[in-house]
């Protein structure tokens, strides 16, 4: 985790650990001095000063955009509380980069969304259908009856192509059969 300690005053950083640097790109030497709000993104950096109001008083626990030293950006968990730091009070902020949980977060809600959309999209047939007993037609919530291939392509994804089995083959074909067995 990345250690930076604020002045309680100014927001000045007065100190920070090798993880800091690091984790932000920034050599010691160029954060020391300077206003906390230089790490956070261009449109939040308003917002250190209600960060220091809080942190005097309650502490202060929250998810931010902070812009490394290459300018991109990282989104870290930040929590500060008040020290004491020499003869006055300091901001002990601790960051924790969050980045790849937040992005596998919008993949996975993204997925989701996509998922439901396909859900909306699949038809299923399900619960009991009213068939003929005799022509096998299906009667549709409507009253309609349709042809049983008619019916299953516009509820489904099924597309049907015709053949016909052995026994129908048999039936309406009786010389087709005896022909084939005789070469």
């Amino acid at each position: 985790d990345s250690l930076i300690v604020v002045d309680g005053k100014e927001g000045k950083i007065l100190e920070c650990n090798p993880a800091t640097q690091r984790i932000l790109g920034y050599k010691k030497e160029a954060l020391i001095g300077k206003d906390f709000s230089i790490l956070f993104s261009p449109k939040v950096k308003a917002t250190i000063k209600e960060l220091i109001k809080k942190t005097k008083v309650y502490g202060a626990e929250f998810t931010q955009e902070f812009c490394k030293a290459d300018g991109s950006i990282l989104v870290m968990d930040l929590n500060a509380t008040m020290i004491p730091w020499s003869k006055d009070q300091a901001i002990l902020i601790t960051l924790r980069d969050i980045t790849e949980r937040i992005q596998a977060e919008r993949e996975r809600d993204e997925l989701i969304l996509e998922l439901k959309k396909a859900m909306k999209e699949i038809k299923t047939l399900s619960g009991l259908l009213p068939i003929c007993a005799s022509c096998k037609k299906i009667r549709d919530d409507k009253g309609y009856w349709h042809q049983v291939e008619s019916y299953i392509s516009s509820h489904s994804e099924a597309e049907f192509t015709h053949g016909i089995c052995p026994e129908c083959a048999k039936k309406l074909y009786p010389g087709f059969r005896k022909k084939k067995d005789s070469k």
